[in-house]
């Protein structure tokens, strides 16, 4: 009988970063354990992954609505219900449980998460404890649960500690993509196995060139002797920089104005062809990257010279994209392990913990991240400067460190596949 892999935490195929970890896990997970069937438990999944071998539900956890957040805190009591009459009791009272996505759990041989860095009070308390809310379904209703290359705190306060202490101690297995999360995961006292590995999308494939040469085409991006400069810009990132600022919208019209001057330097000084290249279209609570692209370029100088991606396209056709660029300044952090994983010298502006121990330290391009905190024309534009003038040298540190995090990453599907063997 196949073995049946059920992934939580999934939001759209629009959030091109958390497409570049599904499609990837899923591809390792089939590498491993090649009859493995799925099923993916999304927010929005009538915008879930194309793949018509992968099942597609709602998440257990919705906040999109009122009703919605009533409907996840009923279904949750009424599998919490069914797991204290199981285990005090050893009654098994189907009817709690009778529902499509408990069903589905309850079939499963294993759960896994795909959440990138949920687990952390750094978006909000209620955000943090939405996720272990989601992801404790699985625990409650007796399924293996394994974290899957996560970025793990910081936890601030003690009912933060606590909790995670909780939960943690009741998952089977944890993998994690840096060294700063088992770090707290020790300091935690976590008595789960945990491993530090590396984020899946290192193993996601571009796109094929003639796909790639097909979207340019239709995106008018022409071939020429200049540079192509590919950038990752966001609305939602600007709220964690300019701090002097006391509301979000002063933040960001700091934020775009920087960024049009800094285009207006690379066309001007590097002869360049600058490209926006969105990593998520999701155009609900301002996580449209090309509305924040648009606004930026309304404020250049040179916009002939400057193009921006507009179309929907797969994560893999994204980071085919990005690969033809020669430089990259990026946001997003998994539009910057596209660019780093095909060998391109990337600036990363570090909004949180994740890019400064994924690419900082764990790819070793601490030199080349720059928190947004600290986030100015000169120390940007020196810092471009700095990794064009060494471009031949990253490049080389790329191909190297790219590769080692191939391994490390696929190394989380085959404990996965591990942990399953040892349950039958």
């Amino acid at each position: 009988m196949s073995p049946r892999i059920a992934i939580q935490g999934f939001s759209s195929r629009f959030q091109r970063g958390q497409a570049a970890l599904l499609s990837s896990r899923i591809k390792a997970l089939k590498r491993c354990i090649p009859q493995a069937e799925f099923s993916v438990f999304a927010s929005r999944p009538e915008i879930g992954l194309d793949q018509r071998d992968v099942r597609m539900l709602e998440s257990t956890v919705r906040l999109s609505s009122p009703r919605k957040m009533l409907g996840s805190l009923l279904l949750f009591l009424r599998c919490g219900l069914w797991a204290i009459l199981r285990k005090y009791f050893r009654l098994d009272v189907g009817l709690l449980v009778k529902e499509e996505r408990l069903q589905e759990l309850r079939r499963s041989d294993v759960v896994i998460s795909l959440g990138g860095d949920t687990l952390t009070v750094d978006y909000g308390i209620l955000a943090y404890l939405a996720g272990i809310l989601n992801y404790l379904f699985p625990v409650l209703l007796h399924k293996p649960f394994v974290i899957y290359a996560e970025t793990i705190g910081p936890f601030k306060g003690r009912l933060p500690r606590w909790v995670a202490r909780f939960f943690l101690n009741r998952v089977k297995l944890i993998t994690l993509r840096d060294e700063e999360s088992e770090k707290e995961l020790r300091g935690l006292g976590i008595r789960t196995p945990f491993y530090v590995t590396a984020d899946s999308a290192f193993l996601l494939e571009p796109a094929s060139p003639q796909v790639v040469k097909d979207i340019r085409l239709r995106e008018g991006i022409g071939e020429g002797d200049r540079p192509i400069v590919g950038m990752s810009v966001s609305k939602l990132v600007s709220r964690f920089g300019f701090l002097d600022s006391r509301d979000w919208s002063s933040r960001y019209s700091r934020y775009i104005r920087l960024m049009a001057k800094v285009v207006d330097y690379l066309v001007d000084a590097m002869n360049a062809t600058v490209i926006f290249v969105p990593h998520n279209i999701e155009p609900w609570a301002g996580g449209d990257d090309r509305v924040a692209a648009d606004d930026i370029r309304r404020l250049i100088k040179n916009r002939a010279r400057v193009l921006s991606i507009n179309g929907e396209y797969t994560a893999e056709e994204v980071k085919g994209i990005i690969g033809q660029c020669e430089l990259f300044v990026g946001a997003r952090m998994h539009a910057v392990i596209a660019s780093t994983s095909m060998r391109v010298p990337t600036i990363a502006i570090s909004y949180s913990r994740k890019t400064d121990e994924i690419i900082g330290n764990m790819l070793e391009q601490k030199r080349y991240v720059l928190d947004i905190r600290e986030l100015d024309y000169d120390r940007l534009t020196s810092k471009i400067e700095d990794v064009w003038a060494h471009r031949e040298d990253v490049r080389r540190d790329l191909a190297a460190k790219t590769g080692l995090m191939k391994k490390r990453a696929l190394w989380n599907a085959k404990l996965v596949g591990e942990l399953l063997d040892c349950s039958r």
